[in-house]
């Protein structure tokens, strides 16, 4: 299981020092990770990580992040909610070639994933929490 992510194994980084394409695991780098806002910190949590190298896995193609960490600034640009867990590390939103939003999310929640969202274009996936799964598409039909 995924869920129930601490506070205290989130880990931080410099993208000054670290450099972007410091290598987190096994086909993710450093940059992936980091505020589309040129901050140079960079919050991950190692539960994300291990969920999207799982993911990587069972689609057997490469996973994109389209979003991960986020400064307050950044996030509150972007919408994001007050409480994201993107302020924290501990989500990504991710697409994944060949699978759909939905695919992606009910292979999540089988999971355990914290946090699984459906939007149009991506899915949301967290470390935190327990359970919560939204529907954010235009079109949840599809």
């Amino acid at each position: 299981m995924l869920n129930r992510a601490s506070m205290d194994s989130i880990q931080i980084f410099s993208l000054t020092l670290s450099g972007k394409g410091l290598e987190i695991a096994p086909h993710f780098t450093l940059g992936e990770f980091a505020s589309h806002c040129g901050n140079d910190m960079v919050m991950v949590h190692p539960k994300l990580v291990t969920g999207l190298m799982a993911l990587r896995e069972w689609a057997g193609v490469p996973v994109t992040i389209n979003s991960s960490f986020r400064t307050p600034l950044h996030n509150s640009h972007v919408g994001g909610a007050a409480k994201s867990k993107h302020r924290l590390g501990q989500a990504a939103d991710v697409t994944v070639e060949n699978k759909t939003p939905s695919e992606v999310a009910a292979w999540a929640e089988g999971m355990g994933w914290g946090g699984v969202g459906r939007y149009d274009n991506f899915t949301h996936l967290d470390v935190s929490g327990e359970g919560r799964r939204w529907d954010n598409r235009s079109n949840p039909s599809l």
